[in-house]
């Protein structure tokens, strides 16, 4: 009995061997009933580079880090110092982020075109930002062991994704 306890608290968390072997089946169960996807897709943070988030970061901690310049003159050193201050701020709008880029692609039309399916799973880097892995299949895209590697091509190079 309690070994059965313990192996749905470990199948939940997101590290452990149990979850990411459901998450492959998963994967591979989509892949099986939809065919390949149409594209991988990695989004991730740039923290250092998102100057409404840094605004945020330096109103809540300037004052603990002795920050007296403005945000947007602020040194490299001092842009990490405020990044690695508050992860919970930044993970919590790099997701915002990301769910509002989800929202985007379930539209049709959207960047990719009209979006299927999709599947991400979201995972950290070792310096703590997050990053997102994206399987998506589009409507009446080219699949690559049926059509021509023109036809793939041309399907790619309309989308503007490299």
């Amino acid at each position: 009995m309690h070994s059965d306890l313990r192996y749905m608290n470990l199948s939940r968390l997101c590290t452990s061997p149990d979850y990411l072997s459901q998450l492959r089946k998963d994967v591979f169960v989509m892949i099986r009933q939809l065919g390949p996807p149409t594209f991988f897709v990695t989004f991730t943070s740039v923290e250092s580079k998102w100057l409404p988030l840094l605004k945020c970061l330096y109103d809540l901690n300037s004052k603990k880090l002795g920050l007296s310049i403005p945000y947007d003159k602020l040194e490299p050193k001092d842009v990490v110092d405020l990044i690695q201050c508050d992860p919970i701020t930044c993970a919590q709008y790099y997701s915002h982020h990301m769910r509002s880029l989800h929202t985007l692609c379930m539209k049709d039309n959207s960047i990719f075109g009209h979006l299927l399916y999709f599947f991400f799973d979201i995972k950290f880097q070792s310096r703590g930002s997050q990053h997102d892995h994206g399987l998506l299949w589009v409507a009446n895209a080219p699949i690559y062991s049926l059509d021509s590697n023109n036809a793939i091509e041309n399907f790619a190079d309309k989308k503007y994704i490299y």
